[in-house]
């Protein structure tokens, strides 16, 4: 059940950005890397 919210949750973001520029893409995934990195190692 928790796979299936998560993979309807992601398609959803996915449906928001699938059309963005790559710069857009890659300015996304910098930011949502730092939102993973504990702030101590930042």
């Amino acid at each position: 059940m928790t796979a299936i919210v998560l993979k309807r949750e992601s398609d959803n973001y996915w449906n928001l950005i699938k059309d963005a520029s790559d710069e857009v893409k890659l300015a996304l995934i910098m930011r949502l890397s730092d939102a993973l990195v504990p702030s101590e190692i930042k």
